[in-house]
C-alpha cells in the first residue's frame, strides 16, 4: 500500500524538466512575471531576480559597478539589453548579464 501511494503521490506531483541552460529568452520570460500580480508568476520573478543578483555577485571581482547600485536598477539594465537585442536572447542568460553589466559599468583602464 506504501508503495502505491508513494507512485501516486509521485505521479501527481508536477515536475518541472529543464533540457539546458538558461537562457536569454528564459530570464526575460521569467522578469516579464514580475508585473504579474498572482503567486505562480511572483515565484518566475523571483528566480530571475536571485538569477540576475547571483550572475552580478559572482563576476564582483571583474566588474566596477557602483557601490550604490540597486538590484532593481541592476534587473532594468538587464532588461533592455535582451529586450534591444532579440536576435542575441538564445545565449547563456549569465553571458548576458555579465556583459550587460560590463557594457553599463565599463571598468576605468
Amino acid at each position: 500500500m506504501r508503495v502505491l501511494s508513494l507512485v501516486v503521490l509521485l505521479a501527481i506531483m508536477p515536475i518541472q524538466a529543464n533540457a539546458g541552460f538558461t537562457n536569454g529568452n528564459d530570464l526575460i520570460n521569467d522578469l516579464k512575471q514580475c508585473d504579474a500580480k498572482d503567486e505562480q508568476p511572483a515565484y518566475a520573478c523571483g528566480v530571475a531576480r536571485g538569477y540576475i543578483e547571483g550572475v552580478h555577485d559572482s563576476t564582483e571581482n571583474e566588474t566596477c559597478t557602483p557601490m550604490s547600485l540597486t538590484l532593481d536598477e541592476l534587473i532594468l539594465v538587464v532588461r533592455k539589453i535582451i529586450e534591444d537585442n532579440p536576435a542575441d536572447s538564445h545565449y547563456m542568460a549569465s553571458s548576458i548579464v555579465k556583459s550587460a553589466i560590463l557594457e553599463a559599468w565599463p571598468c576605468p583602464e
